[in-house]
């Protein structure tokens, strides 16, 4: 499935700088910067982030996220919810890291909410190589 049109987000949080303000198929805008690739975003940060697809996740793709000491990872996918293996579900869980998978709108949608509230949140979002 293709989003059918962009939406325009616009929270606003003194406690998230960052957040997501627009969302498409292929990008996501934070900060009036347009992302076109995969990325991890924090209230307080965002870095690249060089998986591509789902079936690149491994347990070290996750090494980022403990280092930024998030406990909500907020996974999204393209166009439809795809989820990694059960075992880097458990791995997240072993290190105190709750994620949920999710489309991209859904998931940046929930991480503007999570953030709002100064909750320990990471938006990642798999865009596939272009």
């Amino acid at each position: 499935m293709r989003y059918r049109s962009a939406m325009q987000l616009n929270a606003t949080s003194p406690q998230a700088p960052f957040r997501v303000t627009r969302y498409t198929a292929d990008s996501v805008t934070v900060a009036d910067q347009t992302v076109t690739h995969s990325a991890i975003l924090t209230p307080t940060q965002w870095l690249p982030w060089s998986i591509h697809s789902i079936t690149d996740l491994t347990p070290a793709s996750f090494a980022p996220f403990l280092t930024l000491k998030v406990s909500v990872l907020l996974l999204a996918t393209d166009g439809q919810a795809r989820w990694p293996e059960p075992a880097l579900f458990a791995h997240a869980a072993a290190h105190g890291i709750g994620m949920e998978v999710m489309t991209l709108g859904a998931a940046a949608r929930t991480y503007n909410l999570l953030a709002s509230d100064d909750r320990a949140v990471a938006l990642a979002w798999i865009l596939p190589r272009r």
